[in-house]
């Protein structure tokens, strides 16, 4: 994320601020999941593996 907002021509403090907003106005607003996981090799520690943004989806009712 931040390498690629760096190659659109952003300056680095630029990245960090688009950054802080993001993960911490934007996402939490909307909703957000944590994609975690681990290797064989070291089953015990667990790994951040991303960050998904969840838009509220309300169920709507089923036509029968």
């Amino acid at each position: 994320m931040y390498y690629n907002e760096r190659k659109r021509g952003r300056t680095v403090q630029e990245t960090l601020d688009w950054m802080d907003h993001r993960f911490n106005d934007d996402y939490p607003k909307r909703g957000m999941l944590f994609a975690v996981g681990n290797l064989a090799k070291r089953p015990q520690t667990w790994q951040l593996l991303g960050v998904l943004r969840v838009d509220e989806n309300l169920q709507g009712a089923l036509a029968l």
